[in-house]
């Protein structure tokens, strides 16, 4: 018999980064499935030109500071969010 999986919670745990061009329309939907805290900074490199990814790490920052529901959270997925996953997994930084 299968038991019940609670697809939500069960995604809201997963962690997802911004490779590629997450905004202006990728990330809040992704902030639907999963909270600021679970997303973190991605580039794509060495996939993605290194001038596109600047660009891209640009635009990102930019909405995360304009964007109300993320602005508190700027730092964390630019930064913390990934040093917190690493070392969870048993990284030294």
């Amino acid at each position: 018999m299968m038991s019940h999986v609670d697809v939500p919670a069960n995604l809201a745990r997963l962690w997802f980064d911004t490779a590629g061009d997450p905004v202006p329309d990728l990330l809040p939907f992704l902030l639907t499935i999963t909270s600021p805290s679970h997303v973190l900074f991605g580039s794509d490199f060495p996939f993605t030109p290194h001038e596109r990814a600047l660009a891209n790490a640009r635009r990102l920052q930019e909405f995360l500071a304009s964007d109300g529901r993320v602005a508190a959270h700027e730092d964390d997925i630019l930064d913390n969010n990934a040093r917190k996953l690493l070392e969870a997994a048993g990284a030294r930084l």
